[in-house]
């Protein structure tokens, strides 16, 4: 997550880390997209609170994504108050 997070490794780099893993202390939330007729309808919300109570991550989770978008910042921010904590942010270019 920490190399993820700092540039030094690519979405690959991170899929390529993961699937040796076999337990995980962190969640990489992945976009969504919302074809424009069906935005503010609450679907990326309603879609993030499924994936919370499917995976039921621990208490002690960290969150962190890569918002390339004025919405996806906005979503994150409605994400991070469903789940009452911080979601790391990769750094900008």
């Amino acid at each position: 997550m920490e190399k993820f997070l700092s540039r030094e490794i690519s979405e690959r780099g991170l899929f390529d880390i993961a699937v040796k893993e076999k337990t995980y202390e962190a969640m990489y939330l992945c976009s969504v997209f919302t074809v424009p007729k069906h935005r503010r309808e609450g679907l990326a919300k309603t879609l993030f609170r499924e994936m919370l109570e499917k995976f039921a991550p621990e208490k002690d989770t960290l969150f962190y994504a890569w918002p390339y978008s004025e919405e996806g910042k906005k979503s994150l921010k409605a994400a991070e108050r469903i789940l009452g904590k911080r979601i790391l942010l990769r750094k900008e270019d």
